[in-house]
């Protein structure tokens, strides 16, 4: 037979010592209630890709990509977390950010529950990778970010949220005193489980955010093997084609290459693996 033992979060640390000295002259089990037990939690949020800077004062600089790619949380995103116990889910929560704030539905807040543990995911429309991504909703929704299963410790739950999948960037450099390329662009890549890491192929078409640049972005499925990935140009209806050979496709990073056009023929030029710049902070306050 077990004992259970609650302990009120003022007498946490005398209880915790009390038990301590006699723990090891008891059979029963002694369960540590957390500071807090039964009321709701607060959530902070962060994503380890923040590409802006911090300034002596705490602010923020927001990276240029955050509309579409998000380096940190805006107002009005929602994220889901999910309470379990036991093994199984207990509560599944869609939390709004409003004013630095993560709120809850009214009424509906988590809980701090010993034993728990919670696990939170954005964005909390996902359910696979697009293949179309060439508007900013369609990326967004492709870019799955999701963090570590969190036991219950205290009656704030500090998330930190990692990139699921990879991203893949291709640049598009005129050759030197070739054409200037002022037409309709678009960009897709096609390989073996793009979207969902199977043998079968997969096409992804890419994200172009600025029109006066030449920079496509793309989500694609975290192989972590090396994939030859076929790249696909159309310039004013004329279709080039390159091959990137073994690129790696690991989580969380991202792959850019460049590429132009010489004598008719699309040519890689550069390539270079980087993360989505770690540089974590939060959103969400206690007060």
């Amino acid at each position: 037979m077990r004992k259970r033992i609650t302990i009120h979060k003022n007498m946490a640390l005398v209880a915790a010592v009390w038990l301590a000295a006699i723990g090891s002259g008891c059979s029963d089990e002694t369960i540590l209630m957390p500071a807090g037990e039964g009321n709701p939690v607060k959530v902070l949020a962060s994503i380890d890709c923040f590409s802006g800077i911090l300034t002596e004062s705490g602010s923020k600089t927001i990276a240029a990509d955050n509309s579409y790619d998000r380096s940190t949380f805006v107002n009005s995103d929602k994220i889901r977390i999910t309470k379990k116990y036991g093994g199984v889910a207990d509560n599944v929560i869609e939390y709004t950010l409003s004013s630095g704030i993560w709120t809850p539905p009214s009424g509906k807040a988590l809980t701090l529950q010993a034993g728990a543990t919670y696990q939170a995911v954005y964005p909390t429309n996902y359910t696979s990778i697009q293949s179309s991504q060439s508007v900013a909703a369609n990326y967004l929704k492709s870019n799955l970010l999701r963090t570590e299963i969190l036991p219950a410790s205290s009656e704030t739950i500090d998330f930190t949220f990692k990139h699921v999948n990879t991203k893949l960037t291709l640049i598009f450099k005129p050759a030197t005193g070739g054409p200037a390329f002022l037409g309709n662009f678009s960009f897709q890549v096609e390989a073996a489980g793009l979207l969902t890491g199977g043998n079968s192929s997969e096409i992804v078409t890419l994200y172009r955010p600025d029109n006066s640049a030449y920079i496509w972005h793309g989500i694609v499925y975290p192989k972590g093997t090396a994939t030859d990935i076929t790249v696909s140009v159309t310039y004013n209806d004329v279709t080039y084609q390159t091959t990137l050979n073994g690129c790696g496709l690991a989580a969380g990073s991202q792959y850019e290459y460049t590429l132009t056009i010489q004598n008719n023929i699309l040519v890689p030029v550069g390539s270079e693996i980087k993360n989505w710049t770690p540089k974590p902070t939060h959103t969400g306050t206690l007060t």
